[in-house]
C-alpha cells in the first residue's frame, strides 16, 4: 500500500495488476482475474481516496470493508461469467463478508504500521509529522 501510493499511476498500475496475475499464476485460478479485479479495485481505491480523507479507525473499517465488499463481489462476477466455480449463493456470501470482516478489522493496524514506517524513512521532520498523522499516506 505504501510502496504504490508513492508512485504514479502507470508504474502503481502495472504493479498492482503484476502482483494479481502472480496471484493468478500461484492460486491456480483463471489467469488474468485477479490481476482484472486488482486494477479495477486499486483505481476505484485511489479515485476514491483522492476525494476522500482516509483518517481515522472507523472510517478505515468502512473504506476497506466497502473497496473489499465491491472486489471480492467483483472476483463473483467474473467467475460466474466465465463458468469457474460455481457454488451456492448463500456459501459465496458468508465467505465474501468474512472475508470483507477479517480485512476490515486489520486495516487499522496495517495502515498505522504503514505510516510508522513512511514516518521513519522520511527525510524532513515537517515530512515526518505529516506522515505520522496520516495526510500523505
Amino acid at each position: 500500500a505504501a510502496l504504490v501510493a508513492s508512485e504514479s499511476l502507470p508504474q502503481a498500475m502495472f504493479s498492482v495488476v503484476a502482483c494479481g496475475y502472480l496471484a493468478d499464476l500461484l492460486g491456480g485460478g483463471p489467469r488474468g482475474m485477479l490481476a482484472l479485479v486488482c486494477g479495477w479495485i486499486f483505481l476505484l481505491a485511489r479515485a476514491v481516496s483522492s476525494r476522500v480523507l482516509v483518517r481515522g479507525r472507523g472510517f478505515t473499517f468502512f473504506f476497506c470493508f466497502a473497496m473489499t465488499m465491491v472486489g471480492l463481489l467483483s472476483i463473483l462476477t467474473v467467475r460466474s461469467y466465465l463458468g469457474v466455480g460455481a457454488v451456492a449463493f448463500w456459501a459465496q456470501t458468508k465467505v465474501v463478508v468474512g472475508d470483507a470482516l477479517v480485512t476490515a478489522l486489520l486495516a487499522p493496524l496495517l495502515f498505522t504500521v504503514f505510516r510508522a514506517t513512511d514516518a521513519r524513512f522520511a527525510r524532513t521532520r515537517r515530512e515526518r509529522e505529516t506522515l505520522r498523522q496520516g495526510y500523505l499516506s
